[in-house]
């Protein structure tokens, strides 16, 4: 069997030289369905179906609350309700607060403003994290309001610290406050739950009392914007939010204060992973379903080719059926035929797919979860061997059952045109047709509702002139204490005088025909929780405190 196998792949690679523009036809074809089709799954598969890559990672959870009373979801953990959910509760293992946040980083090779996570000081235990270099967080960490301690990231320590080896115990200020690289993460190392725009490069950890922080918060005071969570060896995901549920009616009769009962204030944990996916699972579904459609049409588009091509072949296989040939050993050739055009694809289409994961990712919205990472990897090459298994199978079907219903009288008669020509045929290439046009009639509905949805956004009127019109803003970085150097911009009168200058200098460069600043809520589509104020000369304005955890900015605009 092996040896006649053999000779068929040695007889179809004559044929494929014969007819090298039908190849290349069909090869280019079936390598944009496959390679779009493994491009999309190896995403699919690191968001949907590879678990996290932690020990245990089934015991990871995510943790919010809510007030269901008012319809308020993810309202925030108070410090008491992190430390009471941790110690008291009986279902965490270990909780660790998630705050994310951004600043500028200075004492690297250049100044960079870089994403930050604050955590608590057993979150990389938690994970089952080693360090790449360097330790991680202590318990003792955890201590004070703000450890002085920081972890960073594999990438940041390549193009900030240019990978240097001695980097740990050096000294850096993130915005005025210093710190000091304890350890550096390993280069797979993602961090799994929200953040601002991109992956944490910055860990630092503390109690998250005293400093910014009250010293002694009511659990009201909920500051904490989530928390992620291991739960106890042999507790359930449904048994922990019971076990949740009776605790917090506890907690609320014990602190009334703090939890009126019409706002029915409520814990929610969540599979962590089930939660990373949230965001991004319809988009995610709906262009997997797109692409699949989209190989279902270069099936049938080759599936048309090859019974064309089979119709002038019919006397080739009555000749061969005359000299003992078996009805077996024809669709034996005609199956490696399909399967050597299917594989050549793949071949063609991993390579294209290897190339397009890492546009798509880029292209890809914020709340795409990079835990896993992306990429080609045997289970991604798993689906591909099955989708090219499937493609030989529908697109050498129709030529297979065409090529087997031969008559040796009437095929050697007619010149191989007689069956091969009639009335079956023409339906099988009409049924080929058919399906080639209704499933690009889907492809194209879909991709014209999508055009026309993104023209009337375009369309939509801002309010203003968007042309040749940059945004941007300035950051103040808040004060450290009362030491001077962290002072510089404590005031009205530095802050203003700072802006003024900037201002003067942006409208005397090149190609700028004018620039102007002003807070942010006055500002279309930006954030208006993100200013501070300033005043313009001659201009006084009201009295306003620089409060410590302020995020202050001035948002400019050029023209």
């Amino acid at each position: 069997m092996f040896s006649r196998v053999v000779t068929d792949v040695r007889y179809t690679l004559r044929l494929m030289r014969r007819s090298p523009g039908l190849v290349v036809a069909a090869v280019l074809t079936l390598a944009v369905g496959i390679g779009a089709n493994t491009a999309i799954f190896s995403i699919v598969d690191a968001v949907f179906l590879r678990s996290l890559p932690f020990p245990e990672p089934q015991h990871l959870v995510n943790l919010n609350c809510d007030l269901a009373g008012t319809n308020l979801p993810d309202i925030g953990i108070s410090t008491p309700e992190l430390e009471d959910f941790r110690d008291r509760s009986g279902v965490f293992q270990e909780l660790s607060a998630i705050w994310p946040m951004d600043g500028n980083l200075t004492g690297g090779n250049k100044p960079e403003r870089i994403e930050a996570l604050a955590v608590s000081a057993g979150y990389f235990k938690m994970l089952g994290t080693k360090p790449h270099m360097g330790r991680l967080f202590l318990p003792e960490d955890g201590n004070r309001w703000i450890s002085q301690t920081t972890v960073i990231s594999y990438g940041i320590w390549k193009r900030l610290f240019g990978a240097d080896p001695k980097v740990l115990g050096r000294r850096v200020y993130l915005d005025y406050d210093p710190f000091v690289i304890a350890g550096v993460l390993p280069p797979e190392f993602h961090h799994p739950g929200a953040t601002l725009q991109s992956e944490p490069d910055f860990y630092i950890t503390g109690s998250f009392r005293g400093g910014s922080f009250p010293l002694n918060p009511s659990h009201g005071d909920r500051m904490i914007p989530s928390a992620i969570g291991r739960l106890m060896p042999g507790v359930t995901l449904e048994q922990a939010q019971s076990k949740l549920e009776g605790f917090a009616r506890q907690l609320s009769a014990q602190y009334p204060q703090d939890y009126p009962s019409a706002a029915r204030w409520t814990p929610r944990i969540t599979s962590l992973q089930a939660s990373l996916a949230v965001g991004s699972r319809n988009i995610l579904l709906v262009t997997m379903g797109a692409v699949m459609l989209v190989l279902l049409t270069c099936c049938a588009t080759i599936a048309n080719l090859l019974l064309a091509r089979a119709s002038g072949r019919r006397k080739e296989f009555s000749v061969r059926a005359a000299l003992g040939a078996s009805r077996v050993d024809i669709l034996r050739q005609l199956a490696v035929e399909s399967s050597t055009l299917s594989f050549l694809g793949a071949l063609l289409g991993v390579i294209l797919a290897v190339w397009a994961i890492p546009l798509l990712v880029e292209l890809a919205p914020i709340s795409l979860p990079h835990v896993n990472g992306f990429g080609v990897h045997g289970g991604v090459l798993g689906f591909t061997l099955l989708a090219t298994v499937a493609t030989a199978v529908l697109c050498g079907m129709a030529p297979a059952w065409h090529l087997s219903r031969f008559n040796l009288t009437d095929d050697l008669k007619n010149n191989g045109r007689g069956v091969g020509t009639g009335r079956t045929v023409h339906h099988a290439r009409a049924v080929l047709v058919v399906s080639q046009i209704a499933l690009s009639f889907i492809l194209m509905t879909g991709a014209g509702l999508l055009s026309r949805s993104l023209w009337n956004m375009l369309r939509v009127d801002a309010g203003f002139n968007p042309s040749h019109v940059l945004a941007g803003s300035i950051w103040f970085p808040p004060p450290d204490g009362q030491e001077e150097r962290t002072r510089k911009y404590d005031s009205l009168d530095k802050r203003s005088l700072f802006v003024e200058r900037v201002l003067q200098q942006l409208r005397a460069a090149p190609g700028v025909e004018s620039a102007a600043v002003g807070s942010a809520d006055t500002i279309p589509l930006t954030d208006g929780t993100r200013s501070d104020s300033f005043w313009k000369a001659g201009v006084r304005p009201r009295a306003n405190p620089f409060p410590r955890r302020s995020v202050p900015s001035a948002p400019i605009i050029l023209r």
